[in-house]
């Protein structure tokens, strides 16, 4: 989620399936962007072994965790990039919908990949 993707998203998912148990657990591409806890919590939630890996109430009390958890409760709540990425994506949505309506009769839907891509998009752009 950090850089936008998923692990391995380059290859195949059925090769994913393979890869994933076989090969080191995933990093991030440009290590030196990030903050050094947040690679360590990224470090700890990927462990494989379930026996080593922390709880989900470790996982919470990591600093990383913990900075954020303190920086919403004194922003009452609220969060600038999050804000941003929903007000960008309400339009998107609307469009989506106005599109159901009045491209398919069937109810099948359509256009979902697009607003996908727009809503990857606008987080992308939301989180630089």
């Amino acid at each position: 989620m950090a850089q936008g993707q998923p692990p391995h998203a380059h290859i195949h998912p059925m090769r994913a399936i393979f890869i994933i148990p076989t090969k080191e657990p995933p990093t991030l591409d440009d290590a030196a962007a990030w903050p050094a806890e947040m690679k360590d919590f990224l470090a700890k939630c990927v462990v494989k072994a379930p026996a080593d890996r922390p709880s989900a109430e470790a996982l919470l009390a990591h600093p990383f965790v913990a900075a954020a958890v303190a920086r919403l409760k004194a922003s009452n709540g609220k969060n600038d990039v999050l804000m941003d990425l929903v007000a960008r994506c309400l339009p998107l949505m609307d469009d989506y919908r106005a599109g159901l309506e009045h491209n398919n009769d069937d109810g099948t839907g359509g256009g979902g990949g697009t607003l996908l891509a727009q809503a990857s998009s606008a987080s992308i752009d939301a989180a630089v």
